[in-house]
């Protein structure tokens, strides 16, 4: 019964910080294509900071998290909507002993990587208050981390990035 307690709150987590992340983000706009390797860079950037939340003292994550390939869409680069792939992880940990304290943490590592980052929490009834901590710069991944007394999730949206080649594959 409490595993399955726990798999809810996890879901339900997961899902409470998928839907505020769609909230911040409402549908990408058109990019202008930067050169080749920028493109290659933005793929990068999301997975280390994806790395840095998992480095944060505090949580547990599963080596299934850890070693996710990440979901992709397709996205509008230079008027094309299928030039661009934009790049999505999303992954749960486990509670920490304080949720906000823990976000208080979040927010320090990010704001000292020079991330612009919003602070929210919010009483989601039988699962507690949730904590979330957003950052969402121009040119940079998208990171919304939330903790609650039950989980903790994590989901990092890439920029949009030129998509490769299909002659590639």
């Amino acid at each position: 019964m409490v595993m399955m307690m726990r798999k809810r709150s996890t879901v339900t987590a997961a899902l409470l910080t998928a839907c505020l992340a769609g909230m911040i983000t409402g549908c990408a706009a058109d990019q202008k294509q930067e050169d080749p390797v920028q493109s290659d860079q933005g793929k990068q950037q999301a997975e280390q900071a994806l790395a840095t939340v998992f480095g944060i003292e505090g949580s547990t994550w599963s080596s299934a998290s850890r070693e996710q390939e990440p979901a992709h869409a397709e996205c509008t680069i230079d008027g094309d909507p299928h030039a661009g792939r934009q790049y999505h992880w999303n992954a749960a940990g486990s509670a920490p002993a304080d949720p906000a304290r823990w976000i208080g943490t979040v927010v320090q590592t990010l704001r000292g990587q020079d991330r612009t980052v919003s602070v929210r929490s919010a009483d989601v009834g039988e699962y507690g208050t949730l904590h979330q901590a957003t950052a969402d710069d121009d040119g940079q991944p998208l990171v919304v981390v939330t903790a609650n007394s039950r989980t903790t999730t994590v989901t990092v949206e890439s920029i949009c990035v030129a998509a490769p080649d299909a002659d590639a594959d």
